[in-house]
């Protein structure tokens, strides 16, 4: 079976934080931890490689406003998620940093055509996870409220543009990797 880089460290510090301490162990089970140590690694990891590379490209600002709309969209239209970590790294990167280089590839211009399609496909498609639940109509207020954004941010707008696809598959709920 395949442990990517970091299911394999939360694995070790895991098991060596649940050797090392006096707990019982009904209280704890050791893949909770696992699974609660693994999303911290990736947070940090992540957080670690965009400050680098926005640092390298001096556009940290632009991948600082897109990684907190990136956490805006996807706690309130819900989102896909992957089955090893790793995945899940590299996907947040490329699509937190992609925001900024489409800001400068994608003239202006087309900025109006993008908001109308980005505002259509989040109203059809947004959000996903709660369809039925009383929080729906509150989560698809919330996550159109915040779109107003798009009109102060360019990078904001092409975060909810690369977000798109997700939207879409998590509501036809196929598998992703």
């Amino acid at each position: 079976m395949y442990k990517c880089l970091i299911q394999k460290t939360s694995e070790y510090i895991s098991r060596a934080v649940y050797r090392n301490i006096d707990i019982d162990e009904d209280t704890v089970e050791i893949k909770v931890i696992e699974r609660k140590l693994s999303l911290l690694l990736l947070y940090i990891v992540l957080f670690i490689t965009l400050l680098i590379i926005g640092l390298i490209f001096d556009n940290f600002i632009q991948i600082l406003i897109a990684s907190a709309a990136l956490i805006m969209v996807r706690l309130v239209s819900g989102g896909n998620h992957f089955i090893h970590p790793d995945v899940c790294y590299l996907v947040t990167t490329l699509v937190i940093i992609s925001s900024p280089i489409l800001c400068l590839v994608i003239p202006e211009k087309y900025d109006l055509f993008i908001i109308i399609f980005c505002l259509i496909g989040y109203c059809v498609y947004s959000p996903h996870d709660w369809s039925g639940s009383k929080k729906y109509w509150i989560y698809k207020t919330l996550l159109l409220i915040g779109f107003i954004t798009v009109f102060f941010s360019r990078e904001i707008l092409y975060i909810y543009l690369v977000l798109i696809p997700d939207q879409i598959i998590g509501n036809h709920k196929y598998k992703i990797l």
